[in-house]
Parts: C-alpha cells; structure tokens; sequence
C-alpha cells in the first residue's frame, strides 16, 4: 500500500499537466473574448450607422407624405376651379 507521499508524488505530475492545459485553455479563451469583443463592437458601430439611415429616412418618407398631400390639394383646386369655369361657360 502506497503511503500518502507516494501517491502525492504520483499526482504532481498530473496536477503539473493539469495546471498548463487550464493556462492555455485561459489563453485562448482570452483571445476569443477579445475577437467577440471586436466583432460586438463593429455591429455595434453597424447597427448606430443604421439607426441614423433609419432616422434619415423617417425624416424623408414624412416630408415626402407632406408634399405628397399638398401636390393632391393643388390637383384637386385646379380641377374644382376648371370645373367652375366650365360649368360658368356652359350657364352663358
């Protein structure tokens, strides 16, 4: 029977072995945080850059709406008022 010594002895080894694959295991996984880190930051970056072409747009899209009643409402009195003129010409 091996007394507690020996079977320390016999575990250093090990715990030696252990011990570097858990370092480089830390290692890489701190170079996958950083990588993640990058790529959290460029869809960070990308997703601002869409919320400020999304604004724009909102922006657009209601001067647009805007403009588009308003070019309606000019249609429209220049028609009623080519209809009074007709129906004027036709009382004569």
């Amino acid at each position: 029977m091996a007394t507690n010594t020996e079977k320390i002895e016999q575990l250093i080894p090990k715990v030696i072995k252990l011990e570097t694959l858990l370092e480089e295991k830390a290692d890489r996984l701190g170079h996958e945080i950083s990588l993640l880190r990058e790529d959290f930051r460029r869809v960070q970056q990308l997703c601002d850059t869409h919320v400020q072409k999304l604004a724009a747009l909102e922006e657009r899209c209601k001067s647009l709406e805007t403009g588009a009643t308003r070019n309606w409402q000019v249609w429209l009195a220049l028609l009623a008022a080519g209809i009074a003129l007709l129906v004027s010409f036709l009382k004569k």
